[in-house]
């Protein structure tokens, strides 16, 4: 079973907190805290579909470096080498790679 519960980094030097919960034998919610400095810091709530690695859900920026920002994001799980890429956005969203560090 792919669990991405997790501390991941991402290619824009953020750090990403994600906490995936079961909601069935194929589809995971997935919740992350993903922080970069003062420069900003966002909530994302989401479906991950294990049977395609294929990631859904809605972003807002959060204290204490909230912009302002909000939008979708859809991404996709390379369970091979450990990486989550970002694959379309409704809103410019900086990071676009994620690499699992712990």
């Amino acid at each position: 079973m792919v669990d991405l519960t997790g501390t991941w980094k991402g290619d824009d030097d953020s750090t990403t907190y994600i906490q995936q919960i079961a909601m069935g034998s194929s589809a995971k919610m997935l919740q992350w805290y993903s922080i970069k400095d003062s420069v900003f810091s966002n909530i994302f709530v989401g479906t991950f579909l294990t049977d395609v690695s294929s990631i859904q859900g809605n972003w807002v920026d959060a204290p204490p470096n909230g912009l302002g920002n909000q939008g979708t994001l859809e991404l996709s799980y390379n369970p091979g080498e450990d990486i989550i890429f970002a694959d379309a956005a409704s809103e410019n969203y900086g990071t676009t790679t994620w690499t699992r560090i712990g």
